[in-house]
Order: C-alpha cells, then structure tokens, then sequence
C-alpha cells in the first residue's frame, strides 16, 4: 500500500478537479453599483408617481365656482296704519332694543384697574 502513495504534494496544484467546475471571478465593485442604483432608481419612480397622483387630486377636487345671483329685493308693500298709544310705545320700546343691542356697539369697554393694593382698602 505504501508503494502506491506518492509523496510529491506539487502534483495536485497542476491537476485540475475532477467534480469542481470552477466560478468566475466576479469584480465586487461591479456589484456594489449595481446594487445601489436600482434604490435609487426605484425612490425616484415612486416620487414621479406620488407627485403626478397628487396633481391629479388637487386638480379633481378644485372647488367649483358658486357663482351668486344678484337678486333684487322689493319692498313689499306694507298698510300704514295708525298705532293705538301702545302699539306706539311698543314700537319704540323696539327700536331703542334695537340700538342697545350690545353685539353691534360700537363703544370700548371702560379702562379697568388691574393693579392690586393691600394697602390702600378702604
């Protein structure tokens, strides 16, 4: 047995391998950038599309413009009548309820003092 061992160790880095094919050698740069601008190439796809979508919306929902029709009102024609001494003192009571409403004056409120004094009570 020992004559058929072949003690040169040189002799199997000339041989090529039986079962193994060998792979090519792949350049890692080459990989790397390949890798990188698909992402990049994808974000900018969904950026186009969610800008045009966008656009798309805005301009489907622009409120529509209300154009508003000027009516002219006419006065109705009312009876004048003569008011009985209440009737009258009511009609009065209402204008001057009309012109005290406090949502439509026009006046400031009156300056208050803000400042607190102990030592001043009276």
């Amino acid at each position: 047995m020992e004559e058929n061992y072949n003690q040169n160790q040189t002799q199997f880095s000339v041989e090529e391998p039986i079962f193994e094919v060998p792979q090519p050698e792949i350049d890692p740069l080459a990989t790397k950038e390949k890798k990188k601008t698909k992402p990049i190439v994808f974000i900018v796809i969904g950026v186009v599309v969610l800008l045009i979508t966008i656009i798309i919306l805005a301009a489907l929902n622009k409120p529509e413009e209300v154009v508003e029709e000027l009516t002219v009102e006419t006065p109705t024609p009312t009876l004048v009548q003569e008011l009985s001494p209440i009737g009258k003192k009511l009609q009065v009571a209402i204008d001057k309820l009309e012109k005290a409403n406090p949502t439509t004056e026009q006046h400031p409120f009156p300056p208050i003092d803000m400042e607190l004094r102990i030592d001043d009570a009276k």
